[in-house]
This record gives C-alpha cells, structure tokens and sequence, in this order.
C-alpha cells in the first residue's frame, strides 16, 4: 500500500510523485479505506460523502460482492474549496468486481439489472451519493477488460480541463477495514 499524496499546485492529486520510471508512487494510489477516510473526511459535505460510499461498499457485500477493488475519484479528490470555493459535488466509484459464484455471463447480466439500486448510476448517486459504475472480472475476452480499464484510467487521469490528475484505488475484499474507516468516520456507526 502507498500513500495518499499532497494536492499539488493545481489542487489535484499528481498523477506520480518523484520521476513515473523509477518505480516510485503512481496512480492508481493503493491505500487502506481507512486512509482514505482519514484524509479526505474534512468537512460534512465531505463525510456525508464517505457515508454514502461506505453505505455502498455495505450493500455491496450484502448481495456477496466481495471481492475486487475500487477506483475513486471525482472534485471528491480535488481541493476544491481552496481553489474554486465550493465543496465537492461528487465521488466516483469504479468498482471492479468479482461476481458471486455462479453468476456470469447471461446471469450477471440478470442479476445487475435486478439490482438497480446498486447498478443504475442515477439510483447509487440518490441513494449514496456517489457516481457508481462497474467492470466485471469474471472471465470474459481480455480485449474487452483492457478497453474498459484504459477507458476508465483515461476519464479518471484527467479533469476537463485537460490537467493531469491522480486517483486512489482501495480493495473491495476487507471488511474489517470498512469497520475502521466507519470508526474514524463516525465511531457511533463502527459497531453496525
């Protein structure tokens, strides 16, 4: 696991600290959920946020997806009340994910829209406040998981503006660390 860099000069995140060859520090940040609760849970817009993130990872494990990890990222991860003077309007969540056991193919297909409330971009936004979306890693053409991956590091490495961004991915499978986070988030909700 890494860590979660400082904002640079343009409020970002920076795509890589030191120089990208030399192996050091690099988008996708890898950290714990709990270091990302602990970093970014600075205002109530912004631990509202995380709420509805946790929310989601919750509802996620309760329909036994467990395992797979997630891209996050959005004006969530940018300083954006010190260079705009507003709070965040979003958390993106690309959640890379592991089907339950015997749903693939035609059955996942079936599953994810008998799950709206989980899948449905529009729904997961009202319901936890984050801009959801989702890869299936079960086995599936190689192309396909490529294009998707390059997609979606493409969308999140960048703002509209065209600057250079970084963004932090944290594992799926650790229930444990969900429970610290809610701890430093809100240690009321820990024990639920």
């Amino acid at each position: 696991m890494s860590s979660i860099p400082d904002f640079d000069i343009n409020g970002v995140l920076p795509p890589f600290t030191g120089t990208p060859v030399a192996g050091e520090a690099r988008s996708p940040y890898q950290v714990t959920l709990t270091a990302f609760v602990a970093r970014f849970a600075t205002t109530p817009t912004r631990r509202g946020m995380l709420r509805g993130l946790l929310q989601l990872r919750r509802a996620l494990r309760a329909v036994k997806i467990t395992h797979g990890f997630q891209w996050l990222d959005g004006s969530f991860l940018e300083d954006v009340e010190s260079h705009e003077g507003r709070e965040p309007r979003d958390l993106d969540v690309v959640s890379y994910v592991v089907p339950p056991d015997g749903l693939s193919g035609v059955a996942w297909d079936l599953f994810v829209r008998s799950r709206l409330d989980l899948f449905d971009r529009q729904q997961t936004k009202k319901s936890f406040g984050c801009d959801a979306f989702y890869v299936s890693l079960s086995p599936l053409d190689n192309r396909i998981l490529v294009r998707l991956t390059a997609y979606w590091f493409g969308l999140l490495s960048h703002r509209r503006d065209r600057v250079w961004k970084g963004f932090v991915q944290v594992p799926l499978d650790t229930s444990d660390d969900d429970q610290a986070a809610w701890a430093v988030l809100e240690p009321s909700e820990a024990s639920r």
